[in-house]
């Protein structure tokens, strides 16, 4: 059984270090762009890879918000970012917002599109 346990880990960790590999090769796209003031829109756990590989990169690139429709996320801390509700967007400095979800990407661009927030500035890692 703890043969088991260690494969599935090491394979888990395997998933992990590739993911955030990518994560980050995109967000080195991202910033050439000259992107570097970010917000993040869910706070799943695709926003907490994120927010790590960014924590662990050289890159300069801050996270100025976390933003989720979720109430009961909304004023709790993921990865030491404070979320928030979309309301908060505009009070924000920044010069894009990340879609960090792959379940509520339409949602999450629909509401953007409502706010008529600029959808030159939205970006999605899934894409």
């Amino acid at each position: 059984m703890r043969v088991l346990n260690i494969g599935y880990l090491n394979q888990s960790q395997k998933l992990y270090n590739k993911a955030k590999q990518q994560i980050d090769n995109f967000l080195k796209a991202i910033n050439k762009q000259g992107f570097n003031k970010f917000i993040l829109y869910g706070a799943g756990e695709v926003a907490e890879i994120i927010l790590r590989t960014i924590n662990d990169s050289k890159l300069d690139i801050s996270v100025d918000g976390l933003i989720d429709d979720d109430l009961e996320k909304q004023a709790t801390a993921l990865v030491n970012n404070i979320i928030l509700n979309n309301e908060k967007i505009e009070l924000i400095d920044h010069d894009v917002i990340m879609i960090a979800s792959y379940s509520n990407y339409e949602t999450f661009y629909n509401k953007l599109k409502q706010m008529n927030y600029p959808m030159d500035k939205v970006v999605y890692f899934f894409n």
